[in-house]
């Protein structure tokens, strides 16, 4: 009965450092053993300090009540126990194939030693159907290994930490606690991070797609790797809030480190005078254009930009200078189209995160982290002075979480996505520590785990050498034979992953089908269902296929996972009789009908996404499109301007170019034609919109405020008794918001509240505004509707939409801006903080108009606009200061406006003349 060495030479390979501290173990300190000779299942132990037993009573009588209690379990593939015992009961449930694995944290090493002597495990060590760990391994990354799968992930209904002897619940409750923890938030992570919408993911394949002939004309990013790392310190630079105080000393040491920075920190870097090497972008929104466009062509100079081909093509356009890199992700359908040569980076979900990889496959010895801070600032602030967005862009929110501070010291706040970021970096860290140290010198903010936490000039003087000067990047391209080489065999595979889905789609259509049938037929024979069941069980063996991981469930997951989590909740329950056995399999059947009807309908999304993004490389290629009706040009625009002569022209995101037919061809048929060759354009390309589609009017909204707007039509038709704000879904999904309107419609019982939307959730806005009379729903198709109906704007700074109205319509015509951002107890200086830059304007106007000379706009704005009307209007009991809260401000002048029309002209005037 002498396992030792056999078990501790598998645990060796699987779990090294709970292998070495077993084998120093030596003589037991701790416990006294006792057990009938030649029969492990007596085996038992007495901690000698607080005299508590393993087992109560007999041992071998535990283990088989214990046997029996867990045949409910029989069907679990996974199950999670807290403490070996004697080993027998784990023994014996390893038995069952069912059981795929079974995780064992036992925290005390000397019981796993006594067992480990005495049961052979080293089978089920070897094939991983036994997981040991010590309470020493139980941490995040570790945890993570164990739920980054599907399979894992599926089961997270029926998830249990079951303890298997009351020893540990009396002894350990606090690691038992812990260790449930840990389990919990790996498996959140873990399904989180599969996302709980399939459009993002959608969204990336379409910009994958669309972008991969550019990505091919940028040097390869294994030519960066290799170039990049040339010194042994990455300074890796976020925008954190302590960034700020950090700067001094990075531009001392700029010269001496490679410094990769987060593409929000380069407009920071910038105007502190430092140029980082390279800079990093990840997100498939189009927001992120801004950090590049406000900047001039100088700042990109010599800097390498370091993109991914997921990004819109807005944001490869913004680089004006510099090199461009363009890498793909590590997700399955770009693993499948390549082209392998350009690198896989960006595996966590932040451009810091993808730095991070990047620093590490470039062979740095130290990677240092500054502005990582992954949480609030003291002062309530998200992001470092002069983001691009504002430092204050992220608001606290109840539902914000707490967590250790940066060196161990505090409680720090921070919220869901900033605590995904921080898990990426822990799990990354635990696979690089190996062979490069990372130093988090951020001090602030969240802990690390993992990482080296001192201040950033200790680290510098410890690991910055500051004697030899780095060599400028240069980057080589590919040669344009391998490139045509490389995109044909690309074209090749994202064929491939057409022709795969449309197979499978085929397929699923026709289950769904027979399954949709069987279940309205009470008349469906046990047999049927049977037939069902195995048909429903080969489609998912299919999750096995290469392809199938790579081009579907990637995309799939996101909506799949709750489906496949349900399931596995009735898949794992226990039967004992053949009617219950039928009974199951009808309701699994039953439960698979929307499973199917969902799989289909996302294959059918990445089809139409393959199709639209190989035509929407047209863009590119085609320069000017001629409108055709009854075999006349009626209309022509360029595929870049989309401005043509008598229409109008939408570029919709997924649905191609939509042409608005002019009023005198509304319902003829309408041909598209590359101007140049007079071939006819696919209509997944350019395509005729109907004014009955339902996002014509958002579409048509959209536009208007790109379009010159007659002044002299809306001239004093502004209604200033009446306030509006756009109820598009996003804003009727923000209850602070919300929450704000009707507050504002309790304080102004007597004013008209209009809430403009596009004609698809009127039906949700009287869900949440019941009382008509106070506040109505308008459809809107044109920013002119807004303009004549309103004399208030209430802006919330968070939907893009209205962000975009605000440039058009406030003070314009006769129509105040009211600015709403979530947080209304901060004061007017906080105006200055966060919008300084685009301020600025308005001041050297102010200067110009009265001479003045003040050096903050806030002191403009009340000491002399707003302060000097109330003097001139006699409201002297009304005073402003900079400590005054935006809530005060907005609440004050809303009100002096509505009860004085004449304060409410001049206002708008004077406000109009720093336009």
């Amino acid at each position: 009965m002498e396992f030792f060495e056999t078990n501790l030479s598998v645990l060796d390979t699987h779990n090294p450092p709970l292998a070495r501290r077993l084998r120093v173990v030596g003589e037991l300190k701790h416990f006294e053993i006792f057990m009938d000779e030649g029969n492990v299942a007596s085996l038992n132990a007495v901690h000698t300090t607080h005299f508590t037993p393993l087992y109560e009573g007999s041992p071998a009588q535990s283990v088989e009540e214990d046997t029996a209690r867990y045949v409910a379990f029989d069907e679990h593939p996974f199950l999670y126990m807290y403490g070996l015992g004697n080993g027998m009961l784990i023994k014996t449930l390893l038995a069952n194939p069912k059981h795929e694995r079974i995780v064992v944290v036992e925290p005390e090493d000397e019981l796993a030693f006594v067992v480990l002597h005495m049961v052979d495990f080293s089978a089920e060590l070897q094939s991983g159907r036994l997981a040991l760990f010590g309470q020493e391994e139980v941490n995040f990354p570790n945890a993570l290994a164990l739920f980054g799968h599907l399979k894992e992930q599926r089961y997270a209904r029926v998830y249990d930490l079951h303890v298997t002897t009351e020893y540990y619940l009396k002894c350990h409750e606090l690691a038992l606690r812990t260790t449930n923890q840990v389990f919990l938030e790996a498996l959140y992570h873990g399904i989180n991070a599969a996302g709980n919408d399939p459009t993002d993911s959608l969204i990336g394949l379409k910009h994958h797609l669309v972008n991969l002939p550019k990505v091919l004309k940028t040097p390869p990013a294994l030519e960066l790797f290799k170039k990049l790392g040339t010194t042994e310190i990455a300074v890796l630079v976020s925008t954190g809030p302590s960034l700020t105080k950090q700067l001094p000393l990075l531009k001392r040491i700029a010269p001496y480190v490679r410094i990769v920075a987060a593409d929000a920190s380069f407009p920071v870097l910038y105007r502190a005078g430092i140029k980082p090497d390279v800079v990093v972008s990840i997100e498939r929104v189009v927001e992120s254009a801004k950090f590049f466009t406000e900047l001039p062509k100088e700042a990109f100079e010599g800097v390498v930009f370091a993109l991914t081909s997921l990004q819109h093509k807005e944001v490869l356009e913004s680089i004006k200078g510099g090199t461009l890199q363009v890498s793909l992700r590590p997700l399955g359908y770009m693993m499948l189209t390549g082209p392998d040569e350009w690198g896989y980076i960006g595996l966590g979900m932040s451009a810091a995160n993808m730095a991070y990889e990047l620093i590490y496959h470039s062979k740095f010895k130290t990677c240092m982290l500054i502005g990582q801070d992954l949480a609030y600032g003291e002062d309530g602030t998200s992001h470092a002075e002069g983001h691009v967005f504002g430092s204050t862009n992220v608001k606290e929110k109840e539902a914000d979480a707490w967590v250790e501070g940066w060196g161990g010291v505090g409680r720090v706040r921070t919220n869901h996505t900033w605590d995904m970021f921080r898990k990426f970096f822990e799990k990354d860290i635990a696979e690089t520590k190996a062979r490069m140290l990372t130093i988090n010198a951020t001090e602030g903010g969240a802990s690390i785990y993992g990482a080296v936490e001192i201040p950033f000039a200790e680290a510098v003087a410890l690991h910055v050498k500051q004697e030899k000067v780095k060599i400028p990047l240069e980057l080589r391209y590919a040669s344009q034979k391998d490139a045509v080489r490389i995109g044909a065999e690309v074209e090749r595979k994202v064929e491939e992953m057409a022709t795969y889905t449309q197979a499978l789609l085929e397929e699923t259509k026709a289950l769904f089908l027979d399954v949709a049938a069987a279940s309205e037929d009470e008349a469906t024979s046990a047999t049927v269902f049977e037939e069902l069941m195995v048909r429903i069980e080969k489609v998912k063996e299919r999750f096995e296929e290469p392809l199938f991981e790579k081009v579907v469930w990637h995309i799939a997951q996101s909506m799949m996972l709750s489906q496949e989590i349900s399931l596995a909740s009735l898949e794992v329950q226990k039967v004992e009789t053949a009617a219950q056995q039928e009974e199951k399999t009808r309701a699994l059947v039953e439960a698979y009908k929307s499973w199917l009807f969902a799989f289909a309908g996302i294959m059918d999304a990445i089809l139409k996404t393959i199709t639209f993004a190989k035509t929407r490389r047209l863009i590119d290629e085609v320069e000017r499109i001629d409108v055709e009706v009854e075999g006349k040009v009626i209309d022509s625009f360029t595929c870049k301007e989309l401005k043509p002569t008598f229409g109008r022209v939408f570029d919709v995101d997924m649905r191609g170019i939509l042409y608005d037919m002019p009023d005198m061809h509304v319902g003829k048929a309408a041909v598209f034609k590359d101007a140049k060759t007079g071939k006819v354009l696919p209509e997944a390309f350019v395509s005729v919109i109907t004014r009955e589609d339902e996002k014509y009017n958002e579409l048509s909204f959209m536009k208007s405020l790109e379009e010159p707007i007659d002044e002299e039509k809306i001239k004093d038709l502004y209604c200033p008794n009446a306030i509006g704000f756009l109820a598009t879904e996003e804003n009727l999904a923000d209850e602070e918001f919300v929450g704000y309107i009707k507050e504002l419609m309790e304080r102004f019982p007597d004013v008209e509240f209009k809430g403009f939307c596009f004609g698809g959730n009127i039906k949700e806005f009287y869900e949440i505004f019941v009382d008509t009379k106070k506040c109505k729903a308008l459809v809107v198709g044109h920013i002119e509707s807004i303009a004549t109906t309103i004399g208030f704007w209430i802006h919330n700074s968070k939907d893009v939409k209205t962000n975009a109205i605000i440039k058009v319509l406030p003070d314009n015509y006769g129509v105040l801006f009211c600015y709403f951002d979530g947080n209304f107890e901060k004061t007017i200086i906080d105006l200055e903080n966060t919008y300084h830059q685009s301020n600025q304007l308005a001041l050297k106007k102010y200067r110009l108009l009265f001479g003045d000379t003040k050096p903050w706009i806030t002191n403009f704005y009340i000491e002399t606009l707003y302060n000097g009307l109330f003097e001139e209007f006699g409201y002297k009991e009304c005073k402003i200061d900079i400590h005054s809260t935006f809530k005060e401000f907005n609440i004050l002048r809303i009100s002096l406006c509505l009860s004085n029309f004449q304060f409410y002209k001049q206002l708008v005037k004077l406000r109009k003349l720093l336009k």
